[in-house]
């Protein structure tokens, strides 16, 4: 087992990994588990967790992040 963790682009690329994990390298990060800070992509893959940052010019660019009135 192991961890993979970036933030912004960096949060997509740890995504990615974690959407293939089970599928490529021959399993061998089937069990990892990824944490992806700020990312523009969002998986739900097994064994992931995402966090925000408001702040991140990365993460405000996507529209589809927009703050919403409640």
């Amino acid at each position: 087992m192991g961890w993979r963790s970036s933030a912004s682009l960096g949060g997509a690329a740890t995504n990615l990994m974690a959407n293939i994990a089970g599928s490529e390298f021959g399993g061998r990060f089937a069990a990892a588990t990824f944490l992806g800070f700020a990312s523009p992509t969002i998986k739900t893959a097994a064994g992931i967790l995402n966090l925000g940052f408001e702040n991140d010019p990365i993460y405000k660019a996507i529209n589809g992040y927009a703050t919403s009135a409640l």
